[in-house]
């Protein structure tokens, strides 16, 4: 798994100054509706020109609008929950920075106003 290249003066290999995350060439936006559970479907095919499977493992990067709450799921809807203790649950985490999915799981997002979301998608595996 390498996040990093090295230099590499061939324009074929995409290589970066010194070290450095590669850029990702698969990003989604949306502004989410308050209250309402939005969905997205991770890419199968994630990558610098690398063809994944369902089952290869790509790593969803998050960015918020300032000052949003946002509730990430995987699989299962959104949702901020009304309980007072601290219970198990699959129904979200609050800004996720990044989460580690595959391809075809359905991600879902719930904001409690209206804001923006990217999501960028690294292949790693």
């Amino acid at each position: 798994m390498s996040f990093v290249t090295n230099w590499l003066s061939y324009p074929n290999t995409r290589g970066v100054s010194a070290w450095g995350q590669k850029p990702s060439n698969l990003i989604r936006s949306a502004r989410l509706a308050a209250t309402t559970d939005t969905s997205l479907t991770v890419p199968s095919l994630v990558g610098m020109g690398k063809g994944l499977t369902t089952n290869s493992s790509v790593l969803a990067v998050f960015g918020y609008e300032d000052a949003a709450t946002v509730f990430v799921a995987n699989g299962v809807s959104a949702d901020p929950g009304t309980d007072a203790a601290f219970v198990t649950t699959k129904s979200g985490v609050i800004n996720p920075a990044s989460l580690t999915v595959k391809g075809g799981d359905v991600l879902h997002f719930y904001a409690l106003s209206q804001k923006y979301v990217t999501v960028a998608f690294y292949a790693v595996g």
